[in-house]
């Protein structure tokens, strides 16, 4: 099934999370003892240097601020003045929302013969997207693919290297030799996996998220609420209350947000990604729900103002 959906020539299995197979690729990416260039403009973007940087690989960072997409014109001048051989970085850059342009970078890379490593773990059955230009790239099971977390994939156009040094748990080579299960995975997460890709690899799947997008997108707007254009992991950033607030707020209505992380408590921000598997009537429900939340929050924050003027005007006149 992925093989074919995502135009890729392999794929493999972990029992672990998307952070297992960032570390898979980057032992892939250790094997060739090239220097090379990691790309980041925000939170995982800064994980996957960390991760790079205790496997040792050799490699010059390109780091925009969180929220900006990178410049191409100083991605190949970085290029031509350094002596690389691969590119890693990531399709979404979920602490901001961002979609980096996966297809400008692959085709940068292919122009001067790098190879391309991207970490997808937020799009892949989040968005169509094509990877046949990929050397590889990561997914997992617990995001847009609707199953249950668990399960690190790595989705491969390549001949994977081993040299005997990479653990076995993550040796491409061992797995190939093993017919590609060499260890116990968990058969409910494996049907899980297999049951949700099927509901979300669709065109229909993909046509009703990218509506449902379309119509949060346009109602954060309307509430000033969006700090970045990103489309299907959105970046709340609200002004007049913390963030911490309206996440209690839509967990009360049934609306599941992230605002509890160090970076998004931080900068007093909140996200609403759209991984989940939505018919007609759910996308509905959402809507709707996340309107009288937001309508909710200003009329709180007006009686809040109110009072506080009222409690004002009653102290002068004592």
């Amino acid at each position: 099934m992925f093989n074919e959906k995502f135009c890729v020539k392999d794929f493999y299995l972990l029992s672990g999370s998307g952070t297992l197979a960032n570390e898979a690729m980057i032992q892939q990416i250790r094997m060739s003892r090239q220097k090379g260039l990691i790309m980041s403009n925000g939170e995982f973007g800064n994980r996957l240097i960390r991760q790079a940087n205790t496997s040792q690989l050799d490699f010059i960072t390109y780091r925009e601020s969180t929220g900006h997409h990178f410049d191409m014109a100083l991605l190949k001048r970085m290029i031509k003045e350094n002596s690389l051989h691969w590119i890693l970085f990531c399709h979404c850059e979920t602490s901001s929302g961002i979609i980096n342009d996966l297809q400008s970078i692959i085709c940068t890379c292919t122009e001067h013969h790098l190879k391309s490593c991207v970490d997808c773990i937020s799009t892949v059955g989040a968005m169509d997207i094509n990877l046949s230009g990929v050397t590889m790239a990561t997914a997992s099971s617990g995001k847009g693919l609707c199953g249950i977390a668990g399960l690190a994939i790595v989705l491969s156009n390549t001949d994977v290297l081993s040299d005997g040094s990479i653990p076995n748990c993550m040796d491409f080579r061992y797995y190939q030799e093993q017919r590609g299960i060499p260890f116990t995975i968990s058969s409910i997460l494996l049907k899980s996996l297999m049951a949700g890709s099927r509901l979300k690899l669709s065109a229909a799947s993909f046509r009703r998220t990218e509506d449902y997008a379309r119509e949060i997108h346009k109602i954060l707007k309307e509430y000033d609420l969006l700090p970045y254009d990103n489309f299907h992991v959105f970046t709340v950033a609200p002004t007049r209350y913390r963030a911490r607030e309206l996440g209690e707020h839509l967990n009360a209505y049934g609306m599941v947000s992230s605002y509890q992380s160090d970076y998004l408590e931080k900068r007093n921000w909140l996200q609403l990604a759209l991984f989940g598997y939505y018919e007609g009537h759910q996308q509905r429900w959402g809507i709707n729900r996340l309107k009288v939340v937001l309508e909710d929050m200003i009329t709180q924050r007006s009686k809040i103002k109110g009072h506080f003027f009222e409690l004002i005007l009653s102290l002068k006149k004592v």
